[in-house]
């Protein structure tokens, strides 16, 4: 992760315009992976960090990949705004749900 934080703050020095998009877009993706990751890791059991890490980047992974045409098919369908706004019910429905679930957990 250093690593890739370096390169973040060499694309930001740089004055090629650009560069600057990509490098907000690094700094995005690292926001968005590593807690969920991080506090994945330190909540599972002692062997089974990996199995659990795994699993998180495979759902976040497609996610990303199928989010995209998703969108692109009900924005046609009923416009930009409505497949935010039923992006946004699911996100809230999800959160909400969350918050019921870690009463179980």
């Amino acid at each position: 992760m250093i690593k890739d934080n370096v390169g973040v703050v060499d694309a930001l020095a740089t004055v090629e315009e650009k560069v600057f998009p990509l490098a907000l877009i690094e700094i995005g993706d690292k926001l968005v992976t590593v807690p969920p990751e991080g506090s994945v890791g330190k909540a599972a059991a002692p062997g089974q960090a990996s199995i659990a890490l795994a699993s998180v980047s495979s759902i976040g992974f497609f996610g990303f990949l199928i989010g995209p045409p998703i969108v692109g098919f009900l924005a046609e369908a009923m416009g930009l705004r409505g497949a935010f706004l039923v992006i946004a019910i699911l996100g809230v429905s999800t959160f909400i749900q969350s918050n019921r679930l870690k009463k179980y957990l």
